[in-house]
C-alpha cells in the first residue's frame, strides 16, 4: 500500500510514522521485518540513507546495529566502487 506514493522521500515519512506505531505497541519483529523489506527494495544511495532513521530505534538496546549499519554502508560504497 505505500508504493502507492510516489514520492519517495513521502514514503519514508509514512513509513517512520508507522514504524513508531508499531515500536510502540512492541511489535519489534515486525518493525523489524518491514525495514527489512523497505530496504531490500532501495535503488540509490539516497534512498537508504532516507531509510536509516527508521532503524535508529534499535540502536540504543543493540549499540552493536549502529556498527553493523555503518560497515553495510562501507561495503555497498565499496562494491558500488564510490
Amino acid at each position: 500500500m505505500i508504493y502507492i506514493i510516489i514520492d519517495k522521500r513521502r514514503q519514508t515519512l509514512v513509513l517512520k510514522k508507522l514504524a513508531d506505531t508499531l515500536l510502540a505497541h512492541k511489535e519489534y519483529a515486525l518493525c523489524l521485518r518491514m525495514i527489512q523489506q523497505r530496504w531490500l527494495k532501495t535503488e540509490t544511495r539516497d534512498e537508504a540513507i532516507w531509510l536509516l532513521p527508521l532503524a535508529f530505534s534499535f540502536i540504543p538496546p543493540n549499540p552493536e546495529l549502529g556498527i553493523a549499519f555503518a560497515n553495510a554502508f562501507t561495503w555497498v560504497e565499496d562494491f558500488l566502487g564510490r
